[in-house]
């Protein structure tokens, strides 16, 4: 049974909170040297729509004495504006979320211009993953936990599809279960260790505002090793506040229920607070 960290924000910031989840985890950051971290960067949309910057700041400054890198793909549609290179589809210098990296002297890549090489799971499924994070000791993946239109909930799992290159994630979001299996072999072939899941604020009906996503206050953050067992927990969460998911279950969510049986987690967990340090 896997643990996962839950913590409600009474009486303390979710920032402090995400200092405190990271000591948790301090063996494994100080065997580390260096260090990849993965946002939620999925349009111009602020917080919930992606990463909390502040709490990006938060990791950056605890993480501060090891080799850091940020990076991730936008939405293959995401809309272009300010935040985004109208010829490159990259992300410019005013996205907040690479505005913090360039305050702390942290390189930010856009993961859509990286190089990609095509892998293939024990099950023969094949995909373009981008090549930057093999290179690093340690992942940290920062989802935020929300609704999802077509996946029914994003968060640990479906993070890791962002490293996927650009048109075949266009091409698998019309693809039905190939989907959901895409996300789960995605999330199977390049894991990652640590999840800082932001579950303060939350979009229910939709992932993104522009689709019809509405902003709901929670006030937790989760946070663990196991994926999968992540998202479960974060189902129960999104079920107070989403009457569409009441009567979910974890076999309700493909890509759930395939990561658990391609051995990326698990879904029976158990909810601990943080240990005193």
């Amino acid at each position: 049974m896997s643990r996962v960290i839950k913590e409600k924000a009474d009486g303390v910031t979710k920032y402090d909170l995400v200092a405190r989840t990271l000591d948790q985890f301090s063996d494994k950051i100080a065997s580390a040297t260096s260090i990849f971290i993965k946002p939620n960067l999925v349009s111009k949309e602020p917080y919930p729509t992606t990463t909390d910057p502040q709490l990006l700041d938060t990791v950056l400054e605890s993480l501060s004495d090891h080799a850091l890198m940020v990076g991730d793909g936008p939405a293959f549609d995401a809309p272009l504006n300010a935040f985004f290179n109208r010829k490159t589809r990259g992300v410019t210098t005013n996205h907040p979320l690479k505005r913090v990296c360039e305050e702390r002297g942290v390189k930010f890549t856009n993961l859509n211009k990286s190089p990609f090489e095509k892998r293939q799971s024990d099950r023969g499924f094949k995909l373009s993953l981008s090549t930057v994070p093999q290179s690093f000791d340690l992942k940290i993946s920062l989802p935020v936990l929300k609704t999802h239109a077509i996946c029914t909930l994003t968060g640990a799992v479906k993070n890791q599809f962002g490293l996927v290159k650009p048109i075949e994630r266009a091409r698998l979001h019309a693809s039905g279960l190939n989907l959901h299996k895409s996300i789960a072999e995605a999330a199977a072939l390049e894991p990652f260790d640590i999840f800082l899941v932001d579950v303060t604020e939350t979009l229910v009906n939709a992932q993104e505002l522009r689709y019809g996503g509405k902003k709901t206050h929670l006030g937790y953050v989760l946070a663990g090793t196991d994926p999968v067992a992540i998202d479960c927990a974060g189902l129960e969460l999104l079920r107070t506040v989403d009457g569409k998911l009441a009567s979910k279950t974890v076999d309700d969510i493909p890509h759930l229920a395939l990561a658990e049986s391609y051995g990326v987690g698990e879904r029976r967990y158990e909810c601990v607070g943080l240990a005193k340090t």
